[in-house]
């Protein structure tokens, strides 16, 4: 994931500030991971697990008999690691695309991990005859909805020829790369519809020098898969129902952010009951 200069860190994840003031705003992503469930994660970690023992049989045995705290340790921090890995990678191939539509300097011409995934994002834009010059309208820009509390971050709006008639007329699409070493070129999950949905009706878009710029209307949204041998644009729904679903998911992940956690305290049980009442009432 990239960063755009309005994001920061927080201990509850990304939120945006506000270049005209006013207060922070919840990011898109951290709407989802906070609220939608991923119970592909639970079988994808254990897989991971079970393949760092299996490759590395011999010294996680021997390693167990003498620091059976240590490789117990090392082994549970691989799905986070992998996790990691694989978010960077990511961000590398988005700056490296947004660099060649922007025709701004590379960021790393030879860097051998994105190479392959940023081929098939040259792929893409022969296949559909897009030229950077004509057909983006935006990249990498962050949209905002302040009613709503959100904001989120873009990776491009393009020209494409998807018009109905024999000249096929340029139609505008909101697209977000996704990245993967593992998953099939055509795999979509549902919270990409509701983030695309979260982009498309937010009201602004921030221009660089802070002032807002309206949302154009998009005729459609997709989901742009790279991976390493393949390339697949996904349309995605995107519409007034997801938008509804984001909300709700909106609304759940303030809320779990927001609970004060230290008032759950346990009750204690009095000390001026009478035993004999307490049979009585059974």
């Amino acid at each position: 994931m990239t960063n755009p200069q309005q994001a920061r860190a927080t201990d509850q994840g990304r939120y945006y500030e506000d270049p005209q003031g006013g207060p922070d705003l919840i990011s898109v992503t951290n709407v989802l991971d906070h609220s939608v469930g991923k119970p592909i994660l639970i079988p994808w970690a254990s897989k991971v697990v079970a393949n760092y023992v299996l490759g590395n049989l011999p010294r996680v045995v021997s390693q167990a008999r003498k620091d059976p705290e240590g490789i117990l340790k090392e082994i549970k921090q691989q799905p986070a690691l992998m996790r990691d890995a694989a978010a960077d990678r990511g961000s590398r191939v988005h700056n490296r695309a947004e660099a060649h539509l922007l025709r701004a300097p590379v960021p790393d011409e030879e860097d051998p991990e994105v190479m392959p995934y940023f081929n098939q994002f040259l792929k893409f834009l022969d296949a559909w005859g897009i030229d950077p010059n004509r057909d983006l309208e935006a990249a990498e820009a962050t949209v905002a909805h302040r009613g709503l509390g959100y904001a989120g971050t873009m990776d491009m709006l393009l020209h494409l020829p998807t018009g109905a008639t024999r000249k096929r007329r340029r139609q505008l699409w909101l697209i977000d790369i996704k990245t993967s070493e593992t998953q099939a070129s055509t795999t979509v999950w549902p919270e990409y519809d509701m983030q695309l949905a979260a982009y498309r009706y937010a009201p602004v878009i921030w221009a660089p020098d802070g002032t807002d710029i309206p949302m154009p209307k998009v005729a459609g949204a997709a989901i742009l898969n790279l991976r390493r041998r393949r390339v697949n644009l996904v349309p995605m729904q995107a519409n007034r129902a997801s938008f509804a679903a984001f909300r709700s998911a909106l609304t759940v992940a303030k809320h779990l952010q927001h609970i004060d956690k230290t008032k759950f305290i346990p009750l204690t049980p009095p000390t001026d009951l009478d035993p004999t009442t307490l049979r009585r009432a059974a």
